[in-house]
């Protein structure tokens, strides 16, 4: 992303909590303040004071002003790291204004920063595994939560939700990951979820939380696990694998580590047939389902600006959907109730088929990612409120 100072800067950095959100690492290159200290830039943050917008980008992420040519190296290396790890987010980098281009002289090629790729590493605590299986043994309700964070982990998660007699709930932004069809798939749950998803929330006694951070939306602030007696996490990230009291977190990449926890349930014949909790959450599941269906066939509403009958939004999505999926569509869906709609409606089989701003309510992002289809061969459409 490149801009000047200025408007289009500062609307590029309110763009920024969408990446943030999602855990995309973008470059955000802009203009910086007047290098030669002559004055203000009409556009620049009106304070005699230095470093204004190194301040302010600092606090959505990592920044770095290139105050000097040589610097260059420094900062597409801190770029690097912070745009291709494992916590991904953006970077902000501040290329000087009012000073001519430099030519580096004797220019060392090699000092350029590779790729950076850091290994995904599984827990080497085995005790924290046998403690989870103790988790499940005693619980009876249990409830797998997923985020963006279990991308790649559909079949373990399926596997051990199986295996556990368990529930299983996205998060907004985490369709596909588990296939619509699957019977223990409850859709979304969260401040603006599903009936069935919030149902498989409220009642569990044990909750698997997999790659996700415990937001308002995604755990009604707090609120969702009423029941919970104790909560098994796997993050990569300690603050939010810790996140909740009475966790037990399993930190590292999640995949190695479901496959490690599912293994471990297996060697102890920890495994809970299907019982009164698969009963319950396959009828709320249906009763979900039902409610939606009626909802799609609700006959069209006479509008009074367009003098005529139109669909009601819930059809309307739906009608979209349906043929994005059958032409291969991505499906961009813009902030507010449209969002809200779609996530609830979206039948995804695989990952990728949706994406949403994740709740940072940045209007825009679904008509932006169309025109950046243009340099894809990707077919987006925007859904738009």
């Amino acid at each position: 992303m490149v801009t000047s100072i200025g408007p289009g800067a500062m609307q590029a950095f309110a763009g920024s909590l969408a990446a943030a959100s999602n855990g995309a690492g973008v470059w955000h290159i802009y203009g910086d303040e007047t290098t030669q200290d002559e004055g203000f830039n009409m556009q620049q943050i009106p304070r005699n004071e230095q470093g204004s917008f190194l301040k302010m980008m600092s606090h959505m992420g990592p920044a770095y002003s290139l105050y000097e040519p040589w610097s260059v190296v420094s900062a597409l290396r801190a770029g690097a790291v912070t745009t291709g790890a494992q916590f991904a987010q953006p970077f902000f980098l501040l290329a000087p204004m009012n000073v001519q281009p430099s030519i580096l002289k004797g220019f060392n090629l090699a000092e350029l920063p590779a790729r950076v790729d850091i290994p995904l590493l599984e827990c080497a605590d085995t005790n924290i595994f046998l403690e989870a299986v103790v988790a499940v043994k005693t619980s009876r309700r249990i409830t797998i939560k997923i985020g963006q964070g279990a991308r790649g982990c559909g079949r373990e998660i399926v596997e051990l939700a199986n295996l556990i007699d368990a529930a299983i709930v996205s998060g907004p932004n985490a369709s596909g990951i588990v296939p619509y069809s699957e019977k223990r798939y409850m859709t979304v749950g969260g401040s603006k979820g599903s009936l069935a998803g919030n149902y498989a929330m409220n009642e569990a006694d044990l909750v698997i939380i997999i790659g996700a951070r415990a937001v308002c939306q995604w755990d009604s602030s707090g609120t969702a696990w009423k029941k919970a007696k104790a909560i098994i996490n796997f993050n990569i990230n300690p603050t939010h694998a810790f996140h909740y009291n009475r966790s037990i977190a399993i930190t590292g990449d999640a995949r190695s580590n479901l496959r490690a926890f599912i293994e471990a349930l297996i060697e102890t014949c920890t495994g809970n047939k299907e019982g009164i909790w698969t009963k319950a959450i396959l009828e709320k599941r249906a009763e979900w389902i039902a409610l939606k269906n009626e909802r799609y066939t609700c006959p069209g509403l006479v509008d009074p600006v367009f003098k005529r009958s139109v669909l009601t939004q819930p059809a309307a999505i739906k009608t979209v959907c349906d043929f994005a999926d059958k032409a291969g569509a991505v499906k961009l869906f813009d902030a507010g109730d449209i969002q809200a709609n779609g996530f609830q409606i979206v039948e995804d089989m695989q990952e990728g088929q949706t994406f949403t701003d994740t709740g940072s309510s940045y209007m825009g992002l679904a008509c932006s990612g169309v025109l950046i289809g243009a340099m894809s061969d990707v077919y987006p459409i925007a859904f738009c409120g």
